[in-house]
């Protein structure tokens, strides 16, 4: 079982792993695809801003707090 620390990575291993989907393998190379309890592959992961829009390393930037 997970810890709340762990579930909340989830995202970040998603990200990393979909990544490397992409990248890690030569076309036609097999590998493997993570998928939902129902078979469907899981969709790619998208960081939005709240109002849908695609966010990016162009559309975002670090503000310093406090």
């Amino acid at each position: 079982m997970l810890t709340e620390a762990g579930r909340d990575l989830f995202p970040v291993l998603l990200t990393l792993r979909q990544w490397g989907e992409r990248h890690a393998f030569a076309p036609g190379e097999a590998h493997s695809t993570l998928v939902d309890q129902h078979g469907t592959p899981v969709p790619e992961f998208a960081p939005t801003s709240a109002d849908g829009t695609l966010l990016g390393a162009g559309t975002t930037h670090v503000r310093k707090t406090g």
